[in-house]
């Protein structure tokens, strides 16, 4: 049986504090691997925190769902 995958989109806003978005996806991802689940989110190196800011961080964190469902459908 294949494991699941969650698509994990960590969102931010310029005012909110960083530090809330940073720890935020560390503990979902966390959760997620110590329950068994597979995830992608956008890396620490593909936006601020992996998290969705601004507009073209939305389009790079489409094209990689994109590109998982993909692969994980093929």
């Amino acid at each position: 049986m294949k494991k699941t995958t969650f698509g994990v989109i960590v969102g931010n806003r310029g005012f909110f504090p960083d530090a809330l978005a940073k720890e935020g996806r560390k503990d979902i991802l966390d959760v997620l691997r110590k329950n068994g689940f597979n995830s992608v989110a956008l890396s620490m190196q593909d936006t601020k925190y992996g998290t969705v800011e601004t507009f073209a961080d939305a389009k790079k964190c489409a094209a990689l769902l994109q590109q998982t469902v993909k692969r994980l459908t093929a």
